[in-house]
């Protein structure tokens, strides 16, 4: 919904590679063309459009319990092709 809305450019998932069916770590990468489509977001509220029938705070909660956080990057976009 936010790619359609315009917000941002590209959304993906990443597997730790390799990994087994027991140890799996993944990433999600939000895509921008510009630093300036990233300062006015409101998380909550897209949650709140996106999955308006769901708990956040339950759904932040399962998140907390199942993930580890190993590194937060941001990546400067040097070349795109759409």
């Amino acid at each position: 919904e936010d790619i359609r809305q315009g917000n941002r450019e590209a959304w993906s998932l990443w597997e730790k590679w390799p990994g087994n069916m027991k140890n799996f770590q993944y990433l999600a990468a939000d895509g921008y063309n510009s630093l300036e489509q990233i300062e006015p977001i409101d998380f909550l509220e897209y949650f709140k459009n996106i999955h308006p029938a769901k708990d956040i705070d339950n759904i932040s909660a399962q998140i907390e319990e199942m993930r580890e956080l190993v590194n937060t990057e941001m990546w400067k976009l040097i070349y795109f092709i759409d």
